[in-house]
C-alpha cells in the first residue's frame, strides 16, 4: 500500500516540489513505497540495477550525519519501477523533517538518484 502522496511548491526552488509523507514517532508500519520514474510516463528499467538504496537527512540541517544512509531497499515490481524500503529500529524515533532520497546504483558503476524535479519530505510526529 502507497502513502498518500501530497506535492507543495518549494519557495526556495523555483522548479522543485515537495513530497509529504508522514509518519508517527518510532512506527516501523507501512513500508515506504516509491515508483522511481525519470519523468511522468518514463520508469527506470531494473534489468542492470545492482543495488537501490534510501537515505535520509534532516530537513533543517542538511550537514548533519544521515539519520538513515544508504540502506537497502526491496524491487517489488521490476515493471512498474517500484520499490519498498522496511523502516528499521531507529530510522522514525525521532520526531521533525527529513529529506530523503533513493540511490540506484548500475551495474555500470554509475548511481542516479530519486525523486527526479522534486524533493521527498518525511514528517515524523510526536504520537498524541
Amino acid at each position: 500500500m502507497s502513502d498518500t502522496l501530497y506535492t507543495a511548491t518549494n519557495k526556495q526552488f523555483d522548479l522543485l516540489t515537495e513530497q509529504y509523507r508522514y509518519t508517527k514517532k518510532d512506527d516501523r508500519l507501512p513500508v515506504l513505497q516509491l515508483s522511481l520514474r525519470r519523468s511522468e510516463r518514463n520508469p527506470i528499467d531494473f534489468a542492470s540495477i545492482s543495488s537501490v538504496n534510501f537515505s535520509m537527512i534532516d530537513y533543517y540541517d542538511n550537514t548533519a550525519s544521515a539519520k538513515v544512509d544508504h540502506q537497502p531497499c526491496i524491487v517489488t515490481s521490476s515493471i512498474n519501477a517500484t520499490i519498498q524500503y522496511h523502516w528499521q529500529s531507529g530510522d522514525t524515533d525521532t520526531v521533525g523533517a527529513y529529506i530523503a532520497e533513493i540511490q540506484v546504483l548500475y551495474e555500470n558503476g554509475k548511481e542516479e538518484t530519486f525523486p527526479k524535479n522534486s524533493r521527498l519530505v518525511i514528517l515524523i510526529e510526536e504520537d498524541i
